[in-house]
């Protein structure tokens, strides 16, 4: 493995990413950085996590990981390798992630690794919704 560590230009959570056939352009549909939920826990049944970047070269064996910042406990880890040919060429990744359980409310990070070094990190938030009031009923005398 090699150990030039890659430069992160972006990494972006959304609902969907869709590669053009002709291009190979990436298109990130309903990009966002919180969820809000009224009850606990919530499945987000779908997510994206988009990432670029540059100054790699080499073999490397690559991480995304999901961890609850309450408790630094991993919710999700999903490795992999690749040969890279290129410093100067920007790389892409996309993971596709499905029926994420987030048990509480709070800050979770997703953290981006390669050969065991941190290259990218970004906060996301699961937010509680606040019941809907419910109006006193008015009873007549």
């Amino acid at each position: 493995m090699t150990t030039q560590t890659p430069k992160t230009n972006a990494i972006v959570i959304c609902d969907y990413a869709l590669q053009e056939g002709g291009t190979g352009k990436w298109s990130l549909i309903g990009l966002f950085s919180q969820i809000h939920t009224a009850q606990f826990p919530v499945v987000h049944n779908q997510l994206c996590v988009y990432l670029n970047f540059t100054d790699a070269e080499g073999h490397y064996a690559f991480r995304l990981e999901l961890v609850d910042l309450d408790n630094e406990t991993s919710i999700i880890r999903l490795e992999g390798e690749a040969d890279i040919a290129d410093m100067l060429a920007h790389s892409e990744m996309v993971f596709n992630l499905q029926r994420i359980e987030f048990p509480h409310p709070g800050k979770y990070e997703f953290r981006f690794w390669a050969n065991n070094a941190i290259v990218a990190q970004k906060v996301f938030r699961v937010i509680q919704l606040e019941p809907p009031k419910q109006e006193e009923s008015s009873q007549a005398v």
